[in-house]
């Protein structure tokens, strides 16, 4: 549900690294919290924050790759980071369920935290700064109207020269950001509750008309 905003707001606000700089800290937060977590309720708290972390990961980390590859490797990174989210979850569910079996559920969320460590202490020296990013862009859109005032002049208004406007500089949509968020919680809801509830009880069937409304809406 967060993906999109977060996507979105780290696009427009030209924060892309340090987005995907957060998200990597959280994650750790969350997978430590819950590996100590005393109760249920800490339980989902932290995995609550781990999902909020992968929303920020998600989204930023394929943009970096696309502004820090060279174009002729891109296609190769897709393919090895494919394969990867392809692979991790039939190996990863078979490992965690001996560990998780054997030894405890806990070790599972303090696995990871070393390679989460590693890899975001690494990133503060690879991923390009904000301020560059922004640098880029800003050139980027010189150069773009320059280009477009050299073409020639097919109407006489300035305007008509300038290229269109970037997903970046639109406004971001709050509205629609949380109208789709219920949208999408209603319809996870549904999906989730349908053989407790009933198919075709009122509840389930308002769950989906929601959701379907708040899609339209969005």
């Amino acid at each position: 549900m967060c993906v999109p905003a977060i996507g979105k707001l780290a696009d427009q606000r030209h924060c892309r690294s340090r987005v995907w700089w957060v998200g990597y800290a959280l994650h750790m937060v969350g997978l430590v919290a819950a590996a100590v977590a005393p109760t249920i309720g800490v339980l989902i708290a932290a995995r609550c924050i781990t999902g909020l972390a992968s929303a920020c990961i998600t989204p930023t980390g394929f943009a970096l790759m696309v502004r820090g590859v060279p174009p002729a490797r891109r296609g190769q990174i897709a393919a090895i980071q494919e394969a990867v989210m392809v692979i991790s979850p039939s190996v990863g569910m078979v490992a965690g369920g001996w560990i998780a079996d054997h030894i405890g559920w806990r070790l599972l969320m303090l696995a990871p935290v070393p390679a989460v460590a590693v890899t975001w202490v690494l990133s503060l020296f690879v991923l390009p700064f904000d301020s560059q990013q922004l640098a880029d862009n800003l050139a980027s859109q010189a150069a773009e109207r320059r280009d477009a005032l050299k073409d020639g002049s097919e109407s006489e208004s300035p305007s008509s020269h300038l290229p269109p406007a970037k997903p970046e500089d639109q406004p971001f949509d709050l509205l629609g950001a949380l109208v789709f968020a219920i949208g999408m919680g209603l319809l996870l809801l549904g999906v989730t509750k349908g053989n407790d509830w009933g198919w075709t009880s009122d509840i389930i069937a308002g769950c989906i008309a929601g959701a379907l409304l708040s899609f339209a809406g969005a």
